[in-house]
């Protein structure tokens, strides 16, 4: 498949180039992680993932995959753990989505496909999603934000520069656009 398309394999875990990133720990301080230099830096990154709940982030939607560009000592840091901290499931639940986004803000997916583990068959809607990183979509919007929608109008938008994620479930909105002038303008002027 490499030499069909053209491209390298690269293990992650080999990595020596890194750049230090801020993750939170179970009491929400701050810690370091040592993320892929080449992940950070690539032109695009695509993620794709299967379906399934979180533990203590109930969905990790396809962020989950680019866990595997943080050093693999630091990857326990994302549920809140460093070194030998003793398991907290009730804090490991606050801080596991805010260092969803605080890895997001570095290395999110620039495309991202939701494919579910099932026969082709019996294939069925699952979440589509959209960038804002050229203002085209949302221009009211940050232009890192991005979003997954899916059936029966739910909706995740994911805001990285405002440490947001607003779900939801069902949407008020008819098409994609309407995001942009509605609901989330005013989720994210209240921010500000």
């Amino acid at each position: 498949m490499t030499s069909e398309y053209n491209v390298s394999l690269i293990d992650l875990n080999l990595e020596e180039d890194r750049e230090e990133i801020k993750l939170y720990d179970l009491d929400e301080r701050e810690v370091h992680a040592m993320v892929s230099k080449r992940v950070i830096q690539s032109d695009c990154r695509i993620s794709v993932a299967i379906p399934k709940t979180h533990d203590t982030a109930i969905v990790t939607l396809t962020l989950k995959n680019m866990m595997g560009s943080l050093a693999r000592s630091d990857r326990g840091k994302m549920h809140g753990y460093a070194g030998d901290t003793e398991r907290d499931f009730l804090k490991s639940v606050r801080v596991m989505p805010k260092n969803l986004v605080a890895l997001g803000k570095h290395v999110a997916p620039h495309a991202s496909a939701i494919l579910e583990h099932c026969p082709e068959n019996e294939w069925k809607y699952g979440y589509g999603f959209w960038s804002n990183d050229h203002g085209k979509l949302w221009p009211q919007l940050p232009r890192d934000s991005y979003a997954a929608s899916g059936a029966g109008q739910k909706h995740i938008w994911v805001c990285p520069s405002l440490d947001l994620v607003v779900a939801q479930s069902p949407g008020i909105w008819e098409n994609q656009e309407e995001n942009g002038d509605g609901l989330l303008r005013r989720v994210m002027e209240a921010c500000e």
